[in-house]
């Protein structure tokens, strides 16, 4: 597979190695914005108290979706001195756990009620494991999107609780760390493989009826009844 673009993600290095050149990748960006309400991906207005800033993304590939919550600190640490995107709860765990103070971590988990500085609509570790498990769930029911847009990749971001929602078709992965997820050969071995689809989409089965397939086996009507219209072959 080839791969037309200015831009270079993660997994363009495996071109090298391809042997299929017919099949080409033009990654050309474009971004659509949807008004709340009408995005075709629901992500609908989640927000966090928990310090510094954050987002909630769905990354499309290949016809999946994955979750994400990006993590942006209000100050550098040494543990986490960019930004972080957390793909399960034991990502954004380990995350929180080294980032928020005590009394914060308290009111994450749940053993202490909101405070006055809590003012925003989650605030508990149960509602970011909504958050996976309510895209989780819906991981393979977004296919056509991708066949109608005859792009392997996008990146759907809402920022604010009134904002719209934009999905960016044809995104670069690399700065939402999907090497965690595939592998620069699986990523583009994956890629390929929808483009080829694309190309060459598969047959449906064509539906032979019943009959069809009785006669073309050599059996006919009475093949499986007895005639017992002669009585000397009446069974005793």
């Amino acid at each position: 597979m080839r791969i037309v673009d200015k831009r270079k993600d993660y997994y363009d290095c495996v071109q090298s190695c391809s042997q299929d050149r017919s099949v080409v990748y033009v990654r050309t960006e474009e971004e659509v914005y949807y008004d709340r309400g009408t995005c075709p991906i629901p992500l609908g207005g989640l927000y966090s108290y928990v310090p510094g800033l954050i987002d909630f993304h769905i990354i499309g590939f290949c016809g999946q979706i994955y979750p994400v919550i990006e993590m942006r600190p209000s100050y550098m640490t040494a543990e986490h001195p960019k930004r972080v995107y957390c793909y399960t709860m034991e990502d954004l765990d380990t995350y929180l756990r080294a980032t928020l103070k005590e009394k914060e971590l308290d009111v994450y988990e749940g053993r202490s009620k909101r405070t006055r500085w809590v003012w925003h609509s989650i605030s508990h570790k149960r509602d970011f494991e909504r958050f996976f498990e309510r895209f989780g769930k819906m991981s393979g029911d977004y296919k056509e999107m991708f066949i109608e847009k005859r792009s392997p990749v996008f990146a759907a971001r809402e920022s604010g609780r009134w904002s719209g929602t934009t999905i960016t078709w044809n995104a670069l992965l690399r700065p939402f760390d999907f090497m965690r997820i595939f592998d620069p050969y699986t990523a583009f071995q994956e890629i390929q493989m929808f483009m080829n689809n694309l190309a060459a989409p598969e047959k449906e089965m064509p539906i032979i009826p019943d009959e069809l397939k009785i006669q073309k086996r050599g059996f006919t009507d009475q093949s499986f009844r007895a005639s017992f219209s002669d009585p000397s072959r009446v069974p005793k």
